[in-house]
């Protein structure tokens, strides 16, 4: 076994900056793996404080990244003014690596929060103010419905976690808008079934703060809260109706609590 020395993502992300145009670099789940070590002293050149000044000549403050070439020999490396370092992670991540805040402080924060309005728009649902039927007579019902159901699945997420367990609207962007009731149901089941699988991870041993955030009850169209024996102990599970397209608008309008 050998090992070899090879330029990485932000060296040669450094290098196109430093040859005349901007350079994006982006990573994506950055707490997913120990950062702070991966960077080493970039984490003090990465600062717009210890970068080349605009002109990419070296300033009184600018400070230089130690790294290995090709033949193992050590040189200093200097990152551009036009370098841009694009990072996302998600807060509710608490399992893997913790980052510095020493590290955090030098990028600019901007949180996403879940958008009704963006998801209503890209939908193409009827709307807040539309008022849902026991039945679904156009796809912007049943897209409508998908969008309270959600609403209301986060923000019962809220109160039993917190906020950073949301799920977003970027959920629904991996389908284009359904054009009729039929397509609009059978996509409506696969996001539903992503936001179900969301929340029974969020709540992962807690059967009643499951069954509170899919409005769980005793019809048997819905989810309900069931006793069950284990042992000497009585235990309270949650079970699922069977979704399909032919009951997914009365299981969102369930959910949804309208």
């Amino acid at each position: 076994m050998s090992f070899r020395v090879e330029t990485g993502a932000l060296i040669r992300a450094n290098e196109a900056a430093l040859n005349g145009a901007a350079s994006l670099l982006v990573i994506d789940e950055l707490n997913r793996g120990p950062a702070v070590q991966l960077f080493g002293d970039g984490i003090v050149a990465i600062d717009t404080s210890k970068r080349l000044k605009d002109d990419d000549t070296v300033g009184t403050n600018s400070f230089p990244m130690q790294v290995l070439d090709a033949s193992g020999n050590t040189s200093k490396v200097h990152l551009s003014n036009h370098l841009y370092i694009l990072c996302s992670m998600n807060q509710a991540d608490t399992s893997i690596e913790p980052l510095d805040v020493a590290f955090l402080r030098r990028f600019l924060p901007l949180k996403i929060e879940p958008s009704l309005d963006i998801a209503r728009h890209y939908l193409n649902a009827s709307g807040a103010s539309s008022s849902l039927g026991a039945s679904a007579s156009s796809s912007g019902e049943v897209t409508e419905a998908l969008v309270r159901a959600w609403e209301k699945v986060n923000s019962r997420i809220v109160n039993g976690r917190s906020e950073d367990f949301q799920i977003g609207h970027g959920i629904f962007m991996d389908h284009p808008a359904p054009a009729s009731v039929h397509d609009a149901s059978a996509a409506a089941v696969g996001w539903w079934k992503k936001i179900e699988a969301h929340t029974m991870e969020v709540f992962y041993g807690d059967s009643i703060g499951a069954g509170v955030v899919l409005n769980a009850g005793n019809d048997t169209a819905g989810y309900r809260l069931v006793n069950a024996s284990f042992g000497d102990d009585e235990r309270q599970k949650i079970v699922a109706p069977a979704v399909g397209e032919q009951n997914i608008y009365e299981l969102l309008l369930r959910v949804a609590g309208s």
